[in-house]
């Protein structure tokens, strides 16, 4: 697949590999105010991680810094939720595998963190992965495959006061009969820095 940042070549099925075959999508829109230092951490982490395949879901890309072996893939939709079940759409169709969806203002995510939920839906322990965030969001949302109805609604951080959507999702997790992993409570760098 050749993109404006260059070559990157696509997950095929049946692929040999030590990576665990799962897609982990970083969803980000930068603001003027962007904190690169940061997003560059995040994408580094998810790099390190032993995953099939990577993508990156930009509002509007700029920059040299952008890093090689992402997928990168358009953002579609309004609000947090609708963006969130179009990256996932996307990020399923074109790589039909299980996806950790990650916020991109994340402190202190490990590579072992993600391949610790990536295990949880390969293996068939769980139907979902949630990690929760001390802001009262999420920093992580695991789905073996696209389902809008999980997604759609879920409130942006800080918007109308509201400190994070992740007892909407997780409520939404358990409501639909899904068997679901924790992974551990992070810190967020919060809105003012980054909006994913």
């Amino acid at each position: 697949m050749e993109t404006q940042f260059g070559l990157v070549r696509p997950w095929q099925a049946g692929e040999e590999t030590d990576a665990l075959a799962v897609q982990v999508i970083t969803l980000v829109q930068p603001p003027a105010s962007l904190d690169q230092v940061l997003l560059r951490e995040t994408l580094s982490t998810v790099q390190a991680a032993p995953v099939a395949r990577r993508v990156l879901v930009f509002g509007a890309a700029s920059g040299d810094w952008l890093p090689a072996g992402f997928d990168l893939m358009g953002q579609r939709g309004g609000d947090l939720g609708e963006r969130m079940a179009a990256a996932f759409a996307d990020a399923h169709v074109s790589a039909a595998l299980p996806m950790l969806l990650i916020r991109a203002d994340t402190l202190g995510v490990t590579p072992d963190m993600l391949a610790d939920a990536a295990r949880s839906l390969v293996s068939g322990e769980a139907d979902a992965v949630f990690g929760p965030a001390y802001d009262g969001g999420f920093w992580l949302l695991g789905l073996k495959r696209p389902d809008r109805s999980l997604v759609v609604g879920i409130p942006e951080p800080g918007q109308d006061g509201n400190v994070g959507g992740g007892r909407l999702l997780l409520d939404r997790l358990a409501s639909a009969g899904l068997r679901i992993a924790l992974a551990p409570r992070l810190e967020m760098a919060g809105a003012r820095m980054l909006r994913f």
